[in-house]
């Protein structure tokens, strides 16, 4: 499954996603507007209330943050 870290939020986590990356890290990284568990081994991440959050200030800061958070689990696309 690929995340895509967009204001409206993340797609749930799967199992093996969340084997990686504890929702309490993701709650404790203040990047994200809503963190749900779903059910055994399944979340959901919501980075903001409104997409358009990502034309406001303080949002680049706010994306770090949740960069930071999901590391365990991001793959970087740009390298070959």
């Amino acid at each position: 499954m690929l995340l895509r870290l967009l204001p409206t939020g993340l797609e749930s986590l799967r199992p093996g996603h969340r084997a990686q990356l504890a929702t309490e890290r993701l709650r404790e990284s203040g990047a994200f507007a809503e963190v749900r568990e779903l059910g055994p081994g399944l979340a959901f991440a919501r980075l903001t209330d409104d997409p358009a959050d990502a034309l406001r200030p303080g949002y680049d800061e706010r994306l770090e943050r949740a960069r930071v958070a999901l590391r365990p689990i991001l793959v970087d696309l740009t390298r070959r």
